[in-house]
Order: C-alpha cells, then structure tokens, then sequence
C-alpha cells in the first residue's frame, strides 16, 4: 500500500468521524447530531440509519455561533460541533424518528440531550408515544404542573400503568446536559443534570418498556388518538446532541460528558449518590433583606463547604468548617455601613462526595 493511498483512507476516516461523532456508545438507538447545517432531514450517527425528518418539512431552524451576549448557539462538547436546531414554540416545529427503540424486549434506556432554554410554555422536550391512548413508551417534560418546578420522565412499563418521576426543574438561561435513565434490573428511574444525579425513583423490576412503531418525537407533546403524531407543547428553545439507548448508562458513559476541562463524574451504580445538595428557604424569596434570610440544607453527604459570591463572583461570606453541621443556617446580608446590600446573590453549597448546587438569591434593599 503507497504513502498516497494511506493518506486517503485517513482523510475518508478523518471525514467520517467528524460528520458521525466517532463510534456510538454500545446500545445506541438513535443519535442526532443536528450538523447538517441545512434542510429537513437529521442525520442518524448511530450507524443504525435512524435519521429524523421534519414534521411538515419545515423547521426548526439551524443555528451557529453566538446568538445572544454570553450564551452562543451550541453548547460546548468534547466533539466537533457547529450547529444546534432553534425550536419557535409556534410554527410546527418538530422532528420524527420512525421505528420502535430495539429489537427485543427493552429492559434498559438512557434518553439525553443538550438543552438551552428561557420560555416555559412549551414544555414538552421529547417523548415516544405508546398506542393510541395517553401512555408514553417514554416523555421527558421541562416545567411540568402549575408551579413550573418540574423536570419529568414517563415510560410505560409492560403490564403496568405509565410511570412518572417528578425531578427539580430544569435551569434555565444556560446550556444544561440532561439524561435521563431506566433499568429493569436495578428498578431504578433517574434524572441528571449536567451529569450530576437530582432525583431517582423505584419502579417494579424486570417488566420491559412498552414500545411500538410510534414516532419518537423531539419538539412536541404525542397527539393521544393518532398514533403518535406531533400535537401541542411545541418546545421553544435550542436542542443539541439528542442520544437514545436501549441500555442505562451511568453518568461517566454520558454522550459528550463531561465537557472539556471539567473533571469526570464517578460512576454510580445502583445508589443514589451524589445527589446534589437541595436548598430550602425558610423565608421568601425575594427577601426584603431587612430580616436574615434563613434555609436548610437537605443532603445525602456531609457538607464540605458552603459560601455565598455576587454576581462577579466574589466571595461574599462563607461558613466555617465547624458551622457545616448545623441543621440550620441564617446569613444576614449587611455592609460596613450597616445598610442592607440589595442585589443577587448565589448561594453555593458542595458535599464531601463532589455534588454541589447554585441555587439563586435576589435581595430587595428598603
């Protein structure tokens, strides 16, 4: 074999790879890219030939680079990346992938996508009718019920009605990774964010995911009575990176995670650690800033530090090792001057296991 024929295979390899990602995660059902940069038809990299067309043939919209000071178009991944797809929320916008998730009974999924959002009005992200009737094989909603609070994760088990995990919501104004998984055998339901484990439930074992030849659907709510068509919830905000697998991946398995420079996500198995460290208020928010503001923490792991910066960041106060076990935790938000510093305010908390949490707090001066 000459010198040039070798250079040209490595250029189709090297070609190839750009355009798929690489090799596909083992279980991989469906994996869009979304860097095809035009028309109406999203590429399958799995090498399963899945590919996704356009509800109506029309959008979503491609979309590169910076869209809006600081947050840009795409997120940042460990793959080459130029372009993402904008769902309007009004125009139709979908994309339909025909086929049932795998070829046998299905007793594992991993669902997971890069998401950028602000609205929340479409909340319905992706999902995968079963029958003719309200059930979901599986349906991941952001900012589901009245107080928008919501991330959920439905699927439909053989011989049982449609189960539904209900995690913290979805942040919003910020690329966030989610996944979102299911094994029979350790019974377990989970949802992450950005890698990091928010919520799980127990579910019976060993039953198989109900599956058909429904659509599997990014952009909208099924339609209940026509076989899984695209109906309402259409989804307003930026999608990259979509993955299906007919296995339950842990999070160091995770398409494109952990993003450059960040340090990978241990594994988790069977548990529920690390779950992120959960704030709970115990007065208003805003506060008026005149009374201390007072929370909890709920945790799994002890806490290892917890502070509180402003909006540059700087480190405004921060608790001491010996304050860490207290059940409970006041910060009284004062200048030298003794005058209230009105502003925003994050509050950060991380556990002796990695997992951490920013949770919000804007303070309204007299």
């Amino acid at each position: 074999m000459t010198k040039r024929t070798v250079r040209a295979i490595s250029s189709v390899l090297l070609v190839w790879f750009l355009l798929t990602g690489g090799l596909a995660q083992a279980g991989t059902w469906v994996y869009l890219r979304f860097e095809e940069g035009a028309g109406t038809v999203a590429l399958d990299s799995s090498g399963n030939a899945r590919n996704g067309g356009f509800f109506e043939d029309r959008g979503p919209t491609y979309v590169s680079g910076e869209c809006f000071t600081p947050v840009n178009c795409i997120p940042r991944t460990n793959e080459p990346n130029q372009y993402a797809l904008f769902f309007d929320g009004v125009d139709r916008n979908a994309v339909e992938v025909s086929g049932e998730v795998g070829s046998g009974p299905t007793t594992g999924l991993t669902i997971e996508f890069w998401v950028l959002y602000y609205s929340v009005t479409g909340r319905t992200v992706l999902g995968k009718q079963y029958g003719d009737g309200p059930a979901n094989t599986f349906q991941i909603e952001l900012n589901t019920d009245m107080n928008r609070a919501i991330t959920s994760f439905n699927i439909k088990l053989q011989g049982h009605n449609p189960i539904k995990l209900r995690g913290p919501a979805t942040p919003r104004g910020r690329w966030t990774h989610v996944a979102a998984t299911w094994s029979a055998a350790t019974t377990l339901m989970k949802i992450y964010h950005d890698g990091v484990l928010v919520d799980s439930l127990s579910v019976p074992g060993g039953a198989a995911l109900e599956d058909d030849t429904n659509p599997f659907l990014i952009g909208a709510e099924n339609d209940s009575t026509s076989g899984g068509g695209p109906r309402a919830n259409w989804f307003n905000g930026y999608l990259d990176e979509v993955r299906v697998s007919d296995v339950a991946l842990e999070p160091n398995q995770f398409l494109n995670w952990p993003p450059p420079g960040s340090a990978a996500v241990e594994a988790d198995g069977a548990t529920f650690a690390p779950i992120a460290p959960r704030v709970m208020f115990e007065t208003p928010q805003p506060s008026s800033g005149a009374e201390p503001v007072r929370f909890a923490i709920e945790t799994t792991a002890p806490l290892a530090e917890l502070f509180i910066v402003n909006v540059g960041g700087r480190v405004i106060h921060r608790w001491s090792p010996e304050d860490l076990s207290s059940q409970g935790f006041s910060w009284h938000p004062r200048s030298r001057k003794g005058r209230v510093a009105a502003g925003t305010y994050w509050l950060r908390a991380r556990t002796t296991e990695g997992a951490s949490s920013a949770t919000k707090m804007v303070l309204v001066g007299r």
